[in-house]
């Protein structure tokens, strides 16, 4: 509570809005069934949306303008059943600092999330139902600094990061989250950093996964990192920094029958490949 009456005297001071207005919007709305269309659009700051929609082929849109705010869609069920939500799509645009989007979705989705400004976060969970399931695609778009985008998935998913600016942090994480179809498989991570001070980490499990890390400027204050964790056979791994100094390059592969490339260019940067049989 004093955190945010802090927060809300810092916008006060910065905005000179009164304090009535620093209370901000609440949308709260559910939807059950199929085909359901949703649109949420807030401008002002301190909003709040949490979305829910129930079934599948749903369509989901959330658009916030300003300062501290916030959006949840989730796309499943309401006990986040297996098999209860597939084929949804869901979109979250925020525009401004300190915003919040969060994502959750089933089997066979698709997310987008677009943030401009800085101190933003993005998140995108798509392995809600416990069950591992392929066929989904999360794509974080973000533009500032000090900003982080995470996106958790589970089997044969497509997982994309764009930031360019500062003191950004992306992190992919596509591994098993319960029974199904076995062993992850079949992935594709790709991270896209530009700006100084970045730092990048993919963790992949399973056969026949791919990971990709371009990360371009200077990490000489702080290092730019690179960092792929691979468990199993058949991985590829390439990861590539230009225009600084000072980055660094991590690459772990823990099967046989991987491919492991790294590209620096630059002074005083560190590149470490470790592949076990």
């Amino acid at each position: 509570m004093k955190q945010r009456i802090l927060t809300a005297a810092i916008i006060a001071a910065l905005y000179g809005v009164a304090g009535a207005a620093l209370a901000g919007n609440s949308a709260t709305t559910s939807q059950t069934g199929s085909s359901n269309g949703l649109t949420v659009t807030q401008t002002g700051d301190l909003n709040t949306t949490n979305a829910s929609q129930y079934g599948g082929n749903n369509v989901g849109a959330i658009t916030q303008s300003n300062v501290g705010n916030s959006a949840t869609l989730n796309q499943g069920n309401a006990s986040n059943a297996v098999g209860s939500g597939n084929n949804n799509q869901a979109t979250i645009e925020q525009s401004g600092a300190g915003n919040t989007a969060s994502v959750e979705q089933g089997e066979s989705d698709q997310a987008l999330v677009q943030q401009t400004g800085n101190n933003n976060h993005a998140s995108v969970d798509q392995a809600i139902d416990g069950v591992s399931n392929g066929n989904k695609v999360a794509s974080i778009d973000q533009s500032g600094s000090n900003n982080s985008a995470t996106v958790e998935q589970d089997v044969q998913n497509v997982a994309s990061i764009n930031q360019s600016g500062n003191d950004n942090t992306a992190f992919v994480d596509q591994n098993n989250y319960g029974s199904g179809n076995g062993l992850v498989e079949n992935n594709n991570a790709t991270v896209d950093q530009s700006g100084n001070y970045n730092s990048a980490n993919v963790t992949q499990s399973g056969d026949s996964n791919v990971a990709t890390v371009d990360q371009s400027g200077d990490g000489t204050l702080a290092l730019n990192t690179v960092d792929i964790y691979q468990t199993a056979a058949g991985d590829t791994a390439n990861a590539s920094q230009a225009g600084g100094e000072g980055n660094a390059i991590a690459i772990t592969q823990n099967a046989g029958g991987d491919f492991a490339s790294a590209a620096q260019n630059g002074s005083f940067n560190t590149a470490t490949i470790l592949q076990n049989p």
